[in-house]
């Protein structure tokens, strides 16, 4: 990312951009005209393969420039390929 990637920005880059705008679950999910069950789901990890589509409403609902939607759309990817979180913590 540019500079300012964590662990937590790479695990869960939905939530922290979310987290960013200050913009609740059902907030996004207005803006971006997804349900909230979408972002629940990107967000805890239970979504294998985003529709790009869908990452692009997300990545314009957050306001992100231009050149970030593939960055955020390429991070999505690479966690499908991750397996699902485990709950049992």
């Amino acid at each position: 990312m540019d500079g300012m990637a964590t662990p937590e920005v790479e695990a869960r880059p939905l939530r922290w951009w979310r987290a960013q705008r200050v913009l609740s679950v059902r907030e996004l999910a207005e803006r971006a005209g997804v349900s909230t069950r979408v972002i629940t789901d990107l967000e805890g990890g239970r979504v294998r393969r985003p529709h790009p589509a869908t990452m692009r409403k997300l990545a314009e609902a957050l306001a992100t420039p231009p050149s970030s939607i593939a960055e955020f759309s390429a991070v999505m990817e690479a966690m499908a390929r991750r397996p699902p979180a485990r709950d049992d913590d």
